[in-house]
């Protein structure tokens, strides 16, 4: 039958241990019956046989950046890969969308092998020098920086007047 494969292996049980290996090579994934014969040559003792099913390699498929990581993660499953997910800032590519894969695209790995989807996290938080500005200019200041206002705390200091942002952690740049 077309895509079929067999090998002949034996044993000589009576005689002592040999071997014959026949290595082989199959055309497709699927199912397979591997068998095994013990005993002599023309007439076999005893039989063996198990099922073998040989998976396709995982071939990276090629993903244009700026898709959406659901085409990535269905182009992935198709091609026998497995998806890990990254996360990265970009300049270039929306929030969500895919930046890059790697191994890059056209690469053979072994079955269900993992594949990095490096993701965009949107625009990199650039934060802004705003020691001394007002919580609300500072609110506008990482807007523009594309960060957002994490926890708010208040303190006293002898250098800035009261209402004065004081301390930006991380620091600014």
């Amino acid at each position: 039958a077309s895509g079929s494969v067999s090998a002949f292996t034996y044993n000589d049980v009576t005689g002592g241990p040999v071997t014959k290996t026949t290595n082989i090579s199959v055309s497709g994934s699927g199912p397979y019956l591997l068998c095994g014969y013990f005993g002599a040559a023309a007439a076999p003792e005893a039989t063996a046989s198990t099922p073998l099913t040989v998976l396709a390699p995982c071939v990276v498929p090629t993903v244009s950046p700026g898709a959406a990581l659901t085409t990535a993660q269905t182009a992935l499953a198709k091609a026998d890969c497995a998806v890990k997910l990254s996360h990265a800032a970009s300049t270039r590519y929306k929030s969500g969308t895919v930046v890059r894969l790697s191994p890059k695209a056209g690469t053979s790995l072994a079955p269900r092998a993992p594949v990095t989807v490096v993701v965009s996290t949107g625009r990199p938080c650039v934060v802004p020098h705003a020691i001394g500005d007002t919580l609300s200019q500072v609110k506008r200041a990482l807007s523009r920086g594309h960060c957002t206002l994490g926890k708010v705390s208040k303190a006293r200091s002898r250098r800035y007047r009261h209402g004065r942002v004081i301390r930006l952690s991380p620091a600014a740049g």
